[in-house]
């Protein structure tokens, strides 16, 4: 052997301890192998209820109600929505948006809302709840006595998001054929 190899043999043997030495002791990784961000802390759910959240029951049937706009089938039925918040700062919200989508994921409404205005309410559990979300359907018929899916997304001023999709089934509208 000669010196040279054996010189850049010790210096590759003692690289290789180092690096075990660092990983073993949570050193420094390299970039692209650490654990991926999990994002913010905290967990949305979305459900529905006009005064308390209510957990959607895909087994029974969410009522479609009709709005004061009396505007039948198209803008005049909305599913009452809840959101619930749980280690989340409510005070950093930004907006808040609520969806209705078929089961095949087309858009039946969207509502989006300045959280500062929302009176997101502590409950016995320490958990912020919003409740008596009224998104109109654009057409109740897309969902009367279907599998719907009712989404939300929390954005707080630093750009954390929060976001929950439930499956429900609607209840029959009676504006449709």
């Amino acid at each position: 052997m000669l010196r040279s190899e054996s010189v850049r043999t010790a210096w590759d043997t003692s690289t290789l301890l180092l690096a075990l030495a660092l990983t073993a002791c949570g050193g420094a990784e390299a970039p692209g192998t650490g654990t991926p961000d999990a994002g913010p802390a905290g967990v949305l759910e979305v459900g529905t209820g006009v005064v308390d959240f209510v957990p959607l029951d895909p087994a029974t049937p969410t009522a479609l109600t009709a709005g004061p706009q009396a505007s039948g089938r198209y803008d005049g039925y909305h599913i009452w929505t809840s959101l619930r918040l749980t280690d989340v700062d409510v005070d950093t919200l930004a907006t808040y948006t609520v969806r209705v989508r078929t089961a095949d994921a087309q858009l039946v409404t969207e509502l989006i809302r300045d959280a500062a205005r929302a009176p997101f309410e502590e409950d016995t559990k320490g958990r912020w709840v919003l409740s008596g979300l009224a998104p109109r359907l654009s057409d109740c018929c897309l969902v009367s006595g279907a599998t719907f899916l009712l989404e939300a997304e929390v954005v707080d001023t630093a750009g954390n998001s929060w976001f929950d999709r439930v499956e429900g089934v609607a209840g029959a509208c009676p504006e449709c054929p």
